[in-house]
């Protein structure tokens, strides 16, 4: 934990820009694909999955969230175990196509744990952990072969509901604007937040968290599951899963998440 805190932001940076800049999109993308096949969607400041992924039959959900939790009636239905959030009314007509994998519990081991964004979010872009590591060389060769997308306003310390719901509505139509069945989609977010809520009305950092892909090869449903670690999601499923899966998209042999 200390060794992992001790970075500066400029340091993150500046590591994390050399990382990237070693590489080049020249002759490394998979052959027949270009940057534009594949979307990567940053949503910004760790959003909630708790409250976009609804788990319908976890009490710990309604216990821990009495004022931000959202009701059943409120939800877009997927399954019977989980909602949507209302503000994702796009992404779930893309759900029920087939067309989209959420991908519950993504994450980095626990002891990998960071309340800094830039941090987190460098784990995510070169696979440095500063223990065992998972693809390092790779995973910037992943972030530079694509269109890379932001979006703000998912760090909701207070007024979670307004907050997230403007949020997710920006997602929503982002995703409707990118879609296609030609085109694969990767949204992810730094790290989720915590299981209880906080007396702001809102929620703080936490470990694991969601993930979605979106295309017309993705193999749509459910994955992974939400466990708890205290106040946190336990992290079930790897990036390095997700990245090797989207690496390998043209051969369904075996692939989890496309077909």
């Amino acid at each position: 934990m200390d060794d992992l805190k001790r970075y500066s932001r400029r340091e993150i940076l500046k590591r994390g820009a050399g990382a990237l800049s070693a590489l080049s999109f020249a002759g490394s993308f998979p052959s027949g694909h270009s940057p534009e096949d594949l979307v990567v969607v940053r949503l910004s400041g760790g959003n909630d999955a708790l409250n976009t992924v609804v788990p319908l039959l976890c009490g710990e959900y309604k216990r821990h969230r009495q004022s931000i939790s959202i009701s059943e009636s409120e939800l877009i239905e997927l399954t019977e175990e989980y909602g949507l959030h209302p503000a994702l009314t796009e992404t779930a007509s893309i759900y029920r196509n087939g067309d989209l994998a959420f991908l519950l519990g993504v994450g980095f081991p626990a002891d990998t744990e960071t309340s800094s964004h830039e941090l987190a979010d460098y784990f995510w872009k070169t696979g440095d952990l500063k223990a065992d590591g998972f693809l390092t060389e790779e995973n910037p060769e992943f972030f530079l072969n694509c269109r890379y997308l932001q979006l703000d306003g998912f760090d909701t310390h207070s007024n979670q509901v307004s907050k997230q719901e403007k949020a997710l509505k920006e997602l929503d139509r982002l995703i409707s604007r990118e879609y296609s069945s030609k085109k694969t989609i990767f949204v992810y977010s730094e790290f989720g937040r915590s299981l209880s809520e906080n007396e702001e009305g809102g929620t703080d950092h936490g470990l694991a968290g969601l993930a979605m892909l979106i295309g017309g090869k993705v193999r749509g449903g459910i994955y992974g599951e939400y466990r708890f670690e205290g106040d946190n999601l336990a992290a079930v499923l790897e990036p390095s899963i997700i990245y090797d899966a989207i690496e390998n998209r043209d051969r369904a042999k075996d692939n989890l998440y496309f077909s």
